[in-house]
């Protein structure tokens, strides 16, 4: 992902070291590969700063709504319950 991103910042003429990043990450994305991906972007890349945050929580987000239903429709299918952001 490190290659992917850095090609986005290098497209754009962006520096790593001004800027944030949201990345949205599935539900199953387990605890180390999160953890490799924080030290990745921050050692790797150098990013100012790093939210993840999950698919359906931004879903809703990208609807100005911090609570609501999200069905996930892919591999499987997932309702997801959201209260004030969190699933």
């Amino acid at each position: 992902m490190q290659g992917v991103v850095r090609l986005v910042f290098r497209s754009l003429s962006l520096a790593p070291r001004e800027y944030g990043l949201v990345v949205s990450m599935p539900r199953a994305l387990d605890n180390a590969t999160q953890a490799k991906l924080v030290k990745d972007l921050f050692d790797g890349l150098g990013v100012r700063s790093l939210v993840l945050s999950h698919q359906s929580v931004l879903a809703l987000y990208a609807y100005n709504a911090t609570s609501g239903v999200v069905v996930d429709i892919g591999e499987r299918i997932d309702v997801l319950p959201i209260m004030d952001g969190k699933s």
